[in-house]
């Protein structure tokens, strides 16, 4: 699954390249922001008025600010692995047996496995280190990695083969090491709490948080105003190791104040390097100023390398002056020790924190030790190099001897003109780019001085020009927001334009047929900056959604345009069922009707191998057989597989894995078992992966948000349009449209939800009745007999209450 940038646009190279890999702009500390995730909506999807709450108000707070977030439509974007052949200058890749891990919690998936997307996610920092360790940190590399979590274990089982990635490794796995799984849990005080409590702890455990291919969190954020005090409860409770750092996960998706609080909270107390690498990279995300006390102290008395570098990327993010007091300290002593990595974060620390200097004081300690700085920096760049072993590979273009340092000086430099961004000798450097003028012409497709910037140091650059303003500024930032080839600096260069240009701009690139991925950020920003005809512009997109039914199904950047476009028209109340209609063939489509299901699937089946081939015994392999056969049989996605004849499905599937423990040590062969069931469980042939092409692509939730959005109107031909879905019993996208129907308020089509009490999908049964408790009373109807555990209570229970549902909404109707 390694590709070229040209093989990820479907052309091959005009010329092979050795050995290499692209940096993506910014800190590694940034580098996860750039995976997909998903975020709760603005408002909970039934008024609160309409149902219990204890807390006496919203139990999350409105968003804050957020630092700017280009997330990857593609699989080069995420990770710019450059060489088409890896496999045959690195032969360790993939050589390194799977096997699960120990103390996990049975819920989780399995490591990421050679060819997964997560997989070359976790991999491609390993390949930035080793390949150009002069452009990035190797101490941010591993806080990276820890972030990542043990999904990461599996990228570091192969990579440790490689001599210079030996000692990161080791200390990547020694962090991430998974602890006892075992918790508390949510005590909940009614049936229906415990039924949330165990929701959200289920599909908190079977997705990993930074896996490119799955939404992790969609369906819980849904609700989050309820989830939230769950969330909080297993962020501050260190006693189970996957729900904690899970739920941080989680609770850095809300991008909220009470969230941001909790992340604090828990950051300032953790003694586990994931969770705390988390945190701090979610408070390092956000644009607000914090109460830093607490991570200042933890600055102040850690001696951990990896700790400190995280911390200095979350307090620079803090705007809180009083930081740069514990900032510089450590700063003049990397600088003394020429420890390039503390050194890195420092400097970007204090260019953001140098508009926030605050005192006459402080400002001056800050301009000596910047003036200082600048100046060894810029007279012996060699004398700073990067730490640790020296790689004995090479890339096709390896580094140049002074790269760390002048990147270091241009931190520094970049450090000393925010101090005052409006003199014109301090901004020099920058409007000459470091020394290289500016020769992009304004027709060229690449902005190359650009290059001559270090990627660490790309983003503080466009955002100080920003801040510098006048002509040359805003030259080179519109040449390097027109360069599509780079989608997060020209995210980053559109921000900073002046805002008449920055519109003007971000209209340019909402032509049809332009870059998917700059349509988003176009509109987004104009969305953002409140344009005057962003409703029209919404709107066409709509329309053009409607006409590219094929886009809207396989391109992710599309869809995410698409999406951008729906959920503002929503949020406005601008959208009609009338917008919505061409919109459904998504939702009906045959090809698309299963969403991800199959790639879910594929995941299991990877398991049930795993488990198989590590000499799992045969009562757990029937365990995940029968859940196998359960998640096909619920989704209806084979019609050859029923009730009837799932006996002798089963009997197939054990016999398909009966010797894959004697070839454990062959990924062939297990490669090609994970293919034959998988075919067989789906009814058709699967093309074999193409582990030497790292093509996939995240999931855009666009036909649950056609539902939502169709649902919000409240309109009666909404519900029209909802019944019609749900009356299609081949679609797989029934709990949103149960959802959608609720959200409609229009109790007369109560009884609609009332046979989907039964369906085989937990999820769908908790959907139906949330729907029901919102469009009828019905809990009060039926003495509170209705709030049962509907996901997960006894089958027998659930259909006795379903019945008497049912009878209550006859009686109801007549």
């Amino acid at each position: 699954m390694v590709a070229t940038a040209a093989l990820s646009l479907g052309f091959a190279p005009s010329a092979p390249r050795d050995l290499d890999v692209g940096v993506p702009p910014g800190s590694p500390l940034t580098w996860g922001r750039s995976f997909p995730g998903v975020s709760p909506p603005r408002e909970p999807l039934f008024p609160l008025s309409d149902r219990p709450n204890t807390r006496g108000g919203r139990s999350i707070s409105a968003p804050v600010r957020s630092r700017l977030e280009v997330k990857s439509a593609d699989s080069f974007t995420l990770v710019r692995i450059l060489t088409w052949d890896l496999g045959a200058h690195l032969g360790w890749l993939g050589a390194t047996p799977r096997e699960p891990l120990s103390g996990r919690d049975s819920l989780r998936p399995p490591t990421a496995a050679f060819g997964e997307p997560l997989y070359w996610v976790s991999l491609a920092p390993l390949l930035r280190l080793l390949l150009h360790p002069a452009q990035v940190s190797r101490t941010g590399t591993i806080a990276h990695l820890v972030e990542i979590g043990d999904a990461s274990l599996g990228a570091i089982d192969d990579a440790e083969s490689e001599s210079a990635l030996r000692r990161a490794c080791a200390e990547v796995r020694e962090r991430v090491a998974p602890r006892d799984a075992r918790g508390a849990g949510w005590v909940g005080a009614t049936p229906r709490e415990r039924m949330l409590g165990r929701f959200v702890r289920e599909e908190l455990l079977r997705v990993e948080p930074y896996d490119p291919s799955a939404a992790f969190g969609a369906r819980i954020l849904l609700f989050a105003d309820e989830v939230f005090p769950i969330l909080r409860a297993w962020a501050l409770d260190p006693s189970s190791c996957d729900l904690q750092r899970n739920a941080v996960a989680a609770l850095a998706r809300y991008r909220t104040r009470d969230a941001l609080d909790v992340l604090v909270q828990t950051a300032a107390q953790t003694d586990d390097p994931v969770v705390l690498l988390r945190c701090l990279a979610a408070i390092g995300g956000t644009e607000v100023r914090i109460e830093t006390g607490a991570l200042v102290e933890r600055l102040k008395r850690t001696n951990d390398a990896v700790e400190t570098v995280a911390l200095l990327g979350a307090l620079g993010a803090t705007q809180d002056p009083d930081s740069l007091d514990a900032i510089l300290p450590v700063a003049r002593s990397a600088f003394t020790s020429k420890n390039t990595d503390k050194l890195q974060e420092a400097l970007i620390a204090i260019a953001r924190l140098a508009p926030y200097a605050g005192s006459d004081e402080r400002r001056k300690d800050v301009e000596r030790f910047l003036a200082t700085t600048e100046r060894a920096l810029r007279q012996a760049p060699r004398a700073f190099q990067p730490p640790g072993p020296k790689p004995s590979t090479q890339p096709d273009r390896p580094d140049e001897g002074d790269a760390l340092g002048r990147g270091l000086w241009q931190l520094a430099t970049i450090a000393w003109t925010r101090l005052a961004p409006s003199d014109a000798e301090r901004a020099a450097p920058l409007l000459d780019v470091f020394g290289v003028a500016s020769r992009a012409a304004a027709t060229a497709s690449r902005a190359p001085f650009l290059t001559h910037v270090a990627p660490f140091a790309q983003p503080l650059y466009l955002e100080t020009l920003g801040m510098v303003g006048g002509d040359r500024a805003v030259r080179i930032l519109r040449d390097v927001a027109r360069d599509t080839a780079h989608p997060s600096l020209s995210a980053h260069a559109l921000r900073w334009l002046p805002l008449a240009q920055r519109t003007e701009l971000a209209l340019e690139q909402l032509a049809v047929g332009g870059d998917s991925g700059m349509r988003v950020v176009a509109l987004e920003t104009l969305l953002e900056l409140a344009h005057k005809d962003a409703g029209a512009l919404c709107r066409a997109a709509l329309e053009e959604c409607a006409l590219d039914p094929r886009g809207a199904a396989d391109d992710a950047a599309a869809r995410f345009y698409y999406r951008s476009a729906l959920k503002y028209l929503s949020r406005t109340k601008r959208l009609t069922p009338a917008d919505c209609v061409p919109l459904l063939a998504l939702v009906r489509a045959a090809d698309g009707a299963f969403g991800t299901l199959p790639l879910e699937l594929e995941d299991e089946v990877a398991r049930f191998v795993t488990a198989a081939g590590a000499g799992e015994n045969s009562a757990v392999l029937r365990r995940i057989a029968d859940e196998l056969l359960d998640f096909v049989i619920r989704n209806r996605m084979n019609v050859t597989i029923d009730a009837e004849n799932r006996a002798s499905a089963r009997k197939y599937l054990l016999g398909q894995v009966d010797s894959a423990a004697a070839h454990r040590r062959d990924p062939g062969y297990l490669t090609a078992v994970r293919r034959a069931v998988l075919a067989y469980l789906l009814g058709y042939d699967v093309a074999p992966a193409d582990s030497n092409r790292a093509q996939f692509a995240p999931p855009v939730s666009l036909e649950e948000e056609i539902l939502l959005s169709l649902g919000r109107t409240r309109a009666p031909q909404a519900v029209e349009l909802i019944l019609q879905v749900l009356e299609n019993k081949q679609n797989v996208h029934d709990a949103y449209a149960c959802l959608a129907l609720g959200m409609a308020g229009h109790a007369s089509s109560a009884s609609a939800l009332a046979p989907f009490l039964l369906d085989a999908d937990p999820f769908t049964r908790f959907a139906a009745y949330e729907a029901l408790r919102h469009l009828v009373d019905v809990d009060r109807a039926l003495d509170g007999r209705a709030a049962i555990d509907w996901m997960y209570a006894p089958a027998a229970e659930r259909y006795a209450l379903a019945e008497e549902v049912w009878q209550w909404l006859v009686q109801r109707e007549r």
